[in-house]
């Protein structure tokens, strides 16, 4: 597993601390399940073991949990029906970030947390590139930005539904 997959786990699990059980968990943009409470010896990360649900377009084989095709700009789920929204590594894929930040609103319970990780690279594969102060001010409103850290490798932000 390469070193910088296991430093970007550790920095987001000791940032967001969520419980690890007993929350509803939805991944935007889940991929294979990397992030679905998959044991981390089977994993590069463990963020969460609560009620996993993913959701990503693309047709995959997921490790854990329970998978929805979808897009983090069209999630097909009831709304306030998810405790905790992820986007590890996925809004800066999404054509429209603002659709998605009210798909997130829309789908959390009240006081939910919405936890999202960026890149700090550039690529060409990034359709939103947001500056760090982009980044922090994106999502106010609708929601309150909790807490930011900007390391190296990659920004967190935690907001919360008010």
């Amino acid at each position: 597993m390469p070193e910088w997959a296991v430093e970007i786990g550790r920095l987001f699990r000791e940032f967001h601390k969520l419980p690890l059980s007993e929350i509803t968990v939805l991944d935007v943009g889940c991929g294979i399940g990397l992030y679905k409470g998959v044991p981390y010896k089977e994993s590069e990360y463990l963020y969460y073991e609560g009620n996993p649900i993913g959701i990503d377009p693309l047709p995959q084989k997921i490790k854990t949990g329970k998978f929805i095709r979808g897009t983090g700009e069209h999630i097909p789920i009831c709304s306030e029906t998810v405790d905790v929204v992820l986007s590890v590594s996925s809004m800066d894929h999404m054509l429209g970030p603002k659709k998605f930040v009210l798909e997130a609103h829309r789908v959390l319970k009240k006081g939910g947390s919405l936890f999202v990780a960026l890149g700090i690279r550039r690529s060409i594969i990034h359709f939103w590139q947001p500056t760090e102060e982009e980044f922090k001010n994106f999502f106010s409103p609708p929601f309150r930005v909790e807490k930011f850290e900007c390391h190296s490798i990659m920004s967190f932000l935690k907001v919360v539904k008010c």
